[in-house]
C-alpha cells in the first residue's frame, strides 16, 4: 500500500477506536478486536467487532478479514472487498431482507 493508502487506513482505524473505546484492543498480529471475549489462533490483520454483550469472536487461520457481528446478522468480508459493502447492502434490501440491516 502506498503512503496515501496507509494514511487513509490509519484515519479509519482512529475513527474505529473512538467508537469502541471500552472493549477495543489490538493484538500482536495487528488484529483490531472490539469484543469482550475473543479467541484467535494464527489470525493476522483482521478487524473483528461485535455489538452484543457476552458474545465471543473466535477465529483460526485467517488473514485480512473483517468480521462484524450484530444480534441480527454477521458479516465476513476480505478487507480488499470492503468497498463493495454498499452493493451488498443494496442486494440484501432488494431481496426483501432489509429487517436485518
Amino acid at each position: 500500500m502506498n503512503a496515501t493508502g496507509d494514511a487513509k487506513r490509519r484515519n479509519k482505524d482512529i475513527r474505529f477506536v473512538e467508537v469502541f473505546p471500552n472493549i477495543l484492543y489490538i493484538t500482536g498480529d495487528n488484529n483490531i478486536v472490539a469484543s469482550a471475549a475473543s479467541a484467535l489462533l494464527d489470525v493476522q490483520e483482521c478487524i473483528m467487532v461485535t455489538e452484543q454483550d457476552g458474545h465471543m469472536i473466535a477465529a483460526i487461520g485467517v488473514k485480512d478479514l473483517i468480521i462484524a457481528h450484530s444480534p441480527d446478522a454477521t458479516l465476513v468480508c476480505h478487507r480488499d472487498h470492503a468497498d463493495k459493502l454498499k452493493t451488498l447492502l443494496e442486494q440484501i434490501e432488494q431481496q426483501g431482507d432489509g429487517s436485518y440491516l
